[in-house]
């Protein structure tokens, strides 16, 4: 966000990011990308029904473990569900 313009350089490290994040947000609105997978016309229960297959999936993608922190089923549900309901990663 600093070297971008979009944060002075004196202003907070974590701040920053948000304004990075915000930015991302209003480029995706302005171009008609959904933020949330319930936007792209998936019930609740489709979603719902396939959730278990979703994070099969995740453990088998070569990148599993290359993640930063821990991962776990609980863990991919919870970010599926956020990604549903357009929710911010708050944990």
């Amino acid at each position: 966000a600093k070297q971008l313009g979009w944060s002075n350089w004196d202003e907070d490290d974590k701040e920053a990011a948000f304004t990075v994040i915000d930015k991302i947000k209003e480029l995706q609105k302005g171009n008609g990308i959904p933020n949330k997978i319930q936007d792209l016309g998936i019930s609740r229960e489709d979603f719902d029904k396939n959730l278990d297959m979703l994070i099969t999936l995740c453990y088998e993608d070569a990148t599993i473990g290359m993640v930063p922190r821990e991962v776990n089923p609980e863990i991919f549900k919870k970010l599926f569900t956020y990604a549903y309901d357009g929710k911010d990663i708050d944990f």
